[in-house]
């Protein structure tokens, strides 16, 4: 296994968007993120409440910023408390 989790925290932002506004919509990109995050949590280990899926309607450019600031600068996540340090894992997808 070429993953190994020793990291005191993993996060993932998992992020799936089939509406558009001013393009063609997509079929799958919703349906791809579902099992972005499964393999994450089945194959890598990661709980539920590491993985922030942001998908359609709820993947705005606000959203999206605020998930990733929270990766970076040491603010909540989805209203947790989270401490980063060097050997985090972060994953955006």
């Amino acid at each position: 296994m070429l993953f190994r989790p020793t990291y005191n925290l993993r996060r993932a932002l998992v992020i799936g968007i089939n509406k558009y506004k001013n393009v063609s919509p997509l079929s799958h990109a919703t349906n791809d993120a579902d099992a972005i995050a499964e393999i994450l949590k089945t194959k890598f280990n990661f709980d539920q409440d590491e993985i922030v899926i942001l998908q359609d309607d709820m993947a705005t450019k606000d959203n999206i910023i605020q998930q990733f600031h929270g990766f970076t600068q040491n603010i909540p996540i989805l209203n947790r408390k989270s401490v980063s340090r060097s050997n985090d894992l972060k994953v955006l997808c």
